[in-house]
């Protein structure tokens, strides 16, 4: 089949750390029903004292016009998605993660692409802030969304103050911008979720500390959830602590 009209998706990846995960989630990339030709993986590595490099290695030898790495020796995660998009050729930008994972036999690109390529800004998120949604919709924030290049070049990119967060600060900077974000059921991410109620209380807590430096940029986002369990003493260190 003829893929030339297809769009070139650029897979955006920070990695510090990720041995346990790196090479399922590769794997979920490559297995994807969508041309390799018009895939990227584009691997911002940062400073791993695990196996992660070396895993990845052996898949930048084993794909070489798909697998492309860059040094991001900050850890910083919105600087390794930037240093990626620097060097992104595709028209699209699917921001990933090391925890994630696509189903098999699902058409994550191919159907969420063209839509993308043709209109707005999409992608699925399985969280439980859209798991009521059962039909296409706007939205203000997807988590491991599809974005076109160009949209997010013009926005600025993802700020690197969002060490955690940075993609739904970006969501926003993108609807201020005039640009629009589409939910659809019709494809899915999956992600890793923390092992332990400890683990994913720490979780929670970044992400607090996180959406604190959210609502000091942009005031207008505070929710009453914001305080609510570890997310909630997360967001309030954030608030009141100048130095994160």
């Amino acid at each position: 089949m003829d893929s030339s009209h297809k769009p070139k998706v650029s897979f955006l990846i920070p990695v510090l750390n990720e041995e346990k995960t790196i090479a399922k989630s590769l794997d979920s990339i490559l297995n994807i029903d969508y041309p390799n030709e018009k895939k990227e993986i584009l691997l911002a590595l940062g400073k791993s004292s695990d196996n992660t490099d070396v895993i990845i290695e052996k898949y930048k030898s084993k794909y070489p016009t798909i697998v492309r790495t860059f040094e991001n020796h900050s850890g910083n995660t919105s600087i390794g998605r930037n240093i990626c998009i620097d060097n992104a050729t595709g028209v699209n930008l699917a921001s990933v993660g090391c925890a994630n994972i696509s189903p098999e036999k699902q058409n994550f690109v191919a159907e969420t692409a063209s839509m993308v390529f043709s209109s707005f800004i999409g992608g699925k998120n399985v969280f439980v802030q859209n798991a009521e949604f059962s039909e296409e919709r706007f939205t203000d924030h997807i988590s491991f969304a599809l974005y076109k290049k160009n949209p997010v070049i013009e926005v600025g990119m993802f700020d690197p103050e969002f060490w955690c967060g940075q993609d739904a600060e970006l969501d926003l900077r993108l609807i201020q911008k005039g640009y629009k974000i589409l939910f659809t059921p019709e494809t899915r991410v999956y992600h890793y979720k923390r092992s332990t109620l400890k683990a994913l209380f720490k979780q929670m807590y970044r992400y607090g500390v996180a959406r604190a430096k959210m609502c000091k940029k942009h005031p207008k986002t505070l929710k009453p959830f914001h305080l609510i369990g570890g997310y909630g003493l997360g967001f309030i260190r954030g608030l009141f602590n100048r130095k994160l």
